[in-house]
C-alpha cells in the first residue's frame, strides 16, 4: 500500500539505507546506533529525549500492525528507548501530511468543485453519479468528505470499497452502512428484503439514501451486477436514492456497460496546480503547529513539478523531504533534499506498490 512504501522509504533514509534489509521485524542498532545529532541530544540530556517520544512514536516494523507502521531504532544502552522521527525538529505536533481522512483535508478547488457537483446529483434526485481520477487525487477522500456532510444533515449513507469483497459482501456492507440489523449469514433474498423496506421507508420520510462505491474498477463483475441492482430498485421518481461510483479514469471500462448506462452525471478530479500544491503544505503544516513554511519556495515548485500535481505523491514526497531535511539539520527543506528523495529513493516506484 501506498502508506507501506511511505514509511518503508522514511526508514531507509533514517538509517541510511544500507544496514538492514527493510524487512526485518525488529531493525537493532547494531554497529550503527543513534544518528549523531539524535546521539548528541541523548547524551546532553536535551528535552528532545527518547524517553519523551518514545510513548508518541511507537515505529516497530511489525507484521500485526496492518498499517506496517515504522520502526525507530532502540539506544545501544538501552533498546526499549526509541528516537522520535522529524516532528520535533520541525516543531510539529504530529506529522502533517498523514491524509486521507476528512480531519485533515485541504480544501482545493478541484475537490470542492467535485464536492459541490456530488451535492447537486443528491439535492436534484439523480440515480447514478460516476467520480472518476488518477490513482492518489483524492477520490476516496472527497467521498468521505462527502458522507459526513450528508449524514450532518441527516442523510442515511453507506460507503463501500469493492476492492476486497465479494458480491454477497458488498450487499451486506450497503446493509449495515443504512443501519440495518442484518446478518452476515443472511441470504441474498433477506439482505435485499432489508434493503428495500429501508428504501422505501426513507422514502416515505423524504430522507435521502445514498450509496458511496469506491474502487469500482476493482470490483468482481458479480459484485457490479450487485451495483447495478441496487441502482435499478425504486423506480418511483419519488425514491430518493443515489448511488454514486468512484473510480479510475483509465480503468473505467472495467465498469461495464451496464453499470456505464445508468450514470446520470460524471465528475473528474483533475490534478492540482501549483497554488494548490503550496496551499496544501501551508495549511497542512499550520494545522500540525508551525507558523512558517519549513519548505523553500523552488523545493515547493520542484514537489509540484516532481509529484506532477497528484495529492498523495504531494504529500508522501514532502513527508519524506521533511525527514531527510532534518536528519541533515537544514533550516529549510531545499530543492537538493527533495530531488535525493525523489532519485535514489524512487518514490515514484513506491507509490505504485
Amino acid at each position: 500500500t501506498d502508506d507501506v512504501a511511505g514509511d518503508r522509504l522514511r526508514y531507509k533514509i533514517a538509517i541510511g539505507h544500507d544496514t538492514f534489509p527493510l524487512d526485518e521485524r525488529e531493525p537493532q542498532c547494531g554497529r550503527m546506533g543513534l544518528p549523531p545529532r539524535l546521539a548528541r541530544q541523548r547524551d546532553l540530556g536535551r528535552p528532545s529525549s527518547l524517553d519523551e517520544e518514545a510513548s508518541s512514536s511507537p515505529h516497530y516494523i511489525t507484521d500485526n500492525d496492518e498499517n506496517a507502521k515504522l520502526a525507530a531504532w532502540p539506544a545501544p544502552d538501552n533498546p526499549r528507548k526509541t528516537c522520535p522521527m522529524y516532528e520535533t525538529y520541525w516543531g510539529l505536533r504530529f506529522r502533517p501530511f498523514r491524509g486521507g481522512e476528512p480531519k485533515t483535508y485541504v480544501p482545493s478547488p478541484v475537490h470542492d468543485e467535485a464536492l459541490a457537483r456530488l451535492n447537486y446529483l443528491v439535492e436534484a434526485n439523480h440515480r447514478v453519479g460516476l467520480l472518476l481520477g488518477a490513482a492518489g487525487t483524492g477520490k476516496s477522500l472527497v467521498l468521505q468528505m462527502a458522507a459526513q456532510q450528508w449524514r450532518h444533515v441527516g442523510a442515511c449513507v453507506a460507503c463501500a470499497s469493492l476492492q476486497t469483497r465479494d458480491a454477497h459482501e458488498t450487499v451486506f456492507t450497503l446493509a449495515r452502512g443504512w443501519g440495518l440489523d442484518v446478518d452476515l449469514r443472511a441470504t441474498p433474498f433477506e439482505l435485499w428484503q432489508a434493503i428495500g423496506d429501508r428504501l422505501a421507508e426513507n422514502r416515505w420520510q423524504h430522507v435521502p439514501t445514498i450509496a458511496l462505491i469506491d474502487d469500482a474498477d476493482r470490483a468482481t463483475g458479480d459484485a457490479l451486477e450487485q451495483v447495478v441492482r441496487l441502482a435499478r430498485c425504486e423506480a418511483s421518481v419519488e425514491s430518493r436514492l443515489t448511488v454514486i461510483v468512484a473510480a479510475q479514469g483509465d480503468r473505467v471500462s472495467e465498469l461495464g456497460s451496464q453499470l456505464l448506462g445508468l450514470v446520470e452525471l460524471r465528475i473528474d478530479l483533475a490534478a492540482w496546480d501549483l497554488t494548490d500544491t503550496h496551499n496544501y503544505l501551508t495549511h497542512s503544516l499550520a494545522r500540525a503547529g508551525r507558523a512558517h513554511s519549513a519548505f523553500e519556495e523552488e523545493a515547493v515548485m520542484r514537489i509540484h513539478e516532481l509529484a506532477e500535481g497528484v495529492v498523495r505523491r504531494i504529500g508522501l514526497l514532502a513527508d519524506l523531504s521533511l525527514l531527510a531535511a532534518s536528519a541533515q539539520q537544514l533550516s529549510l527543506v531545499d530543492v537538493r533534499t527533495v530531488e535525493t528523495v525523489y532519485e535514489e529513493l524512487g518514490v515514484v516506484e513506491a507509490i505504485s506498490l
